[in-house]
């Protein structure tokens, strides 16, 4: 992985990986540092090629993540198996001191997935469907939006 702005991923193990990450303050947010590290971590990320990467993958240990995902990230799946792994495409996103909330913490789904800090290994992880987030932009504006794995489904109402 090399091109204009790549950063070295760090591996699992590496101590930035295990300790809590730092909240990133109202000045460092203004500044022209966070906007290159996100250009880079973006580059990064798609390099790898990822659909997310947090600032400490990068062995930066601020809570800073870029997410990103769509048709250039599925490489041969079908639409079946788009289907069976919930995968939407979502635009690049960025998220500054982001807090996680469960939507419902009975609704859980498993698939397959891999992380850029453990290299060549895969494994059924399970998450809940959703998530509720609210961060910062990249522009320190307000997010509050709720990620899932697949849109909501429909109510009994419908």
């Amino acid at each position: 992985m090399s091109g204009p702005g790549v950063l070295p991923i760090v591996e699992c193990g590496d101590p930035v990986l295990r300790r809590p990450a730092e909240p990133v303050g109202p000045a460092e947010l203004r500044g022209s540092e966070l906007r290159r590290l996100i250009a880079q971590m973006r580059a990064t990320m798609e390099a790898a090629p990822g659909v997310g990467l947090a600032a400490p993958q990068v062995g930066v240990p601020l809570q800073l993540a870029v997410l990103h995902d769509g048709p250039e990230r599925w490489g041969q799946l079908t639409q079946d198996e788009r289907t069976a792994r919930e995968r939407n495409g979502l635009d690049f996103t960025v998220l500054v001191n982001p807090v996680l909330r469960l939507v419902d913490e009975r609704d859980q789904v498993s698939f397959y997935e891999g992380c850029l800090s453990v290299p060549g290994l895969t494994g059924v992880v399970a998450r809940h469907r959703a998530v509720r987030v609210e961060a910062l932009d990249e522009h320190g504006q307000p997010v509050d939006r709720v990620f899932s794995a697949c849109p909501p489904r429909p109510s009994a109402d419908h």
